[in-house]
Parts: structure tokens; sequence; C-alpha cells
């Protein structure tokens, strides 16, 4: 496989968020943007392979941790979605938050002009995140619901009715 980034892209920074549901292909989808120069973060901050994702996640560290704080302060998971209110990505609680998402940022913008993240749980988080980078790039895979639902009903023993709601909520 041959690629390239554009060097019209390269003059600027440019965001790229792979956006999916859990099981949908984007670990695959954002290995295939790095391969092809998009900056993902230290390997580090990688989060690595498991019994559930043999060749890696490819989501940062950072991104994963943020996400989950959020979904926290709203009484949520990442198989249990919050109900969020309106307005709650200017929710006072998530000042904290947002000093390290912007950190994150700077980082990245630090150390690349094209570079990008995944995490799935951002589906749900995505209005705190475009506070944050108001022109990302979306790209977004999309997997047939019931071949997703029954991939977590193998990795995580999750009922099929389960995954496909999940699913609908991302």
């Amino acid at each position: 496989m041959h690629c390239f980034m554009n060097k019209e892209i390269a003059k600027n920074k440019k965001v790229i968020c792979v956006l999916g549901m859990h099981r949908s292909g984007t670990s695959m989808l954002m290995r295939l943007l790095n391969i092809c120069g998009v900056y993902v973060g230290d390997e580090k901050n990688l989060i690595g392979a498991s019994s559930g994702n043999e060749r890696g996640h490819w989501e940062n560290s950072e991104v994963l941790d943020i996400n989950e704080e959020i979904l926290r302060i709203f009484n949520g998971s990442w198989d249990n979605p919050p109900q969020f209110p309106d307005k709650w990505e200017d929710d006072l609680r998530l000042g904290n938050l947002k000093e390290r998402a912007k950190n994150f940022v700077n980082k990245m913008n630090e150390r690349a002009d094209v570079w990008g993240f995944k995490e799935p749980r951002t589906c749900l988080t995505l209005l705190f995140w475009k506070k944050i980078i108001p022109n990302m790039v979306f790209v977004i895979p999309i997997r047939n619901s019931m071949e997703v639902a029954m991939s977590l009903n193998k990795r995580d023993g999750m009922l099929i009715e389960k995954g496909l709601k999940l699913w609908k909520d991302y």
C-alpha cells in the first residue's frame, strides 16, 4: 500500500477525528491514516494491543482518560451513555478537563501539521471536543449494527439487544 499526504493539507494544522462505535473498524482506520502520515501521538501514550484488539487500538490514552471522566461526571460509561442535559459541554465541572484537552491539542500541534485521534467514546463527547477543536475533519467508518453487536457479545458477553442499542446511541 502506498499512501501520501496532500502537501496542501500540511500547510496548516489539520486534525482528523475518527468517529465510530466500538468494534466498528476505528482502530484499523486510524492505523491506516497513521501509515499515510497522520501523527497519532507518541507510542508510550497509545493504548497497546489486547485480547480484544490484537493489532492495537491506536488510541491516545489522554483522550480516553478525558472521555471517561466526562462520562463519569454525567453518571455514565461507555456501555451506559449518560443522558446529557442541554448545554452540558459548558458545564463548569468540565473546566479542568478543558484545560487538559487544550494541553493535549497544543502538544499534538507542536509535533505535527497533520494529526489525528480516535476513541469511540468521542461519539458521545463530541460537543466537548468541538469546543476545543472546532475545525476537525471527521472520518466515520460504518459497520453493520448486527455485526457490531455480535462482536461485543463475543468480546464482552454483551446481550445483542444492548449492543444494538449502543450502536444507535453512538
